[in-house]
């Protein structure tokens, strides 16, 4: 399998110099990372304005010159010195990545086509979702497979059961949490008095 540019540049460098791998998108991924990648990889596979794209791909022309750069830790003089080059390469770099992403972009669709079919995939998005479901499933069937008790399943239904009827998560968790008697409210200040008080009635029955 032929190496890559990014493979042939981490073997040459210093051990102590080698850039980290990049890690793929995971389930805790926060919302403000999953959308801005998403938005660029929009324009990136699907294209866009020529000035969008020119400001992402100077960006990361600037990133992949800095990345490899030996000033990137360099103060002072130096440091602006290295960020003129990271400009330089970056413009260089440019002209190049737009030719050759063009290639690969479909061909802009008739306005006649609905919305739907029109609108460009989501392949980050949708796998960082598939990712939150597989952990999500992982972990059902972990509490299911609990035994200390029915009523932490029994509450998740009633929430699950709510959501898919049309409510809110937030106000699916209130409306379960309303309709339950196994659960009782007390205020803060006495959480940990009634705490104590529990456990001490457990300790009552076990003996």
């Amino acid at each position: 399998m032929p190496k890559t540019s990014l493979a042939v540049a981490n073997k040459k460098a210093a051990p102590a110099e080698r850039m980290p791998a990049v890690e793929r998108p995971h389930r805790d991924l926060p919302f403000v990372q999953e959308e801005l990648a998403d938005l660029c990889s929009q324009i990136i596979l699907y294209g866009g304005s020529r000035q969008d794209l020119d400001l992402i791909l100077t960006a990361l022309g600037r990133h992949k010159y800095m990345n490899y750069s030996c000033s990137r830790k360099a103060t002072g003089p130096k440091l602006v010195e290295a960020y003129k080059e990271a400009n330089e390469h970056a413009n260089f770099l440019r002209e190049r990545w737009y030719r050759a992403l063009c290639q690969h972009w479909p061909e802009p669709k008739d306005a006649t086509e609905s919305e739907e079919s029109s609108s460009p995939e989501r392949p980050v998005v949708e796998m960082v979702r598939a990712d939150i479901r597989n952990s999500l499933r992982a972990r059902i069937e972990e509490l299911l497979r609990d035994d200390h008790g029915i009523e932490t399943v029994w509450l998740l239904n009633e929430i699950v059961a709510d959501i898919n009827a049309g409510y809110e998560p937030g106000q699916a968790v209130w409306s379960a949490l309303d309709r339950a008697d196994i659960y009782v409210r007390v205020p803060y200040k006495h959480k940990k008095r009634v705490q104590d008080f529990v456990k001490f009635l457990e300790k009552g029955e076990a003996a």
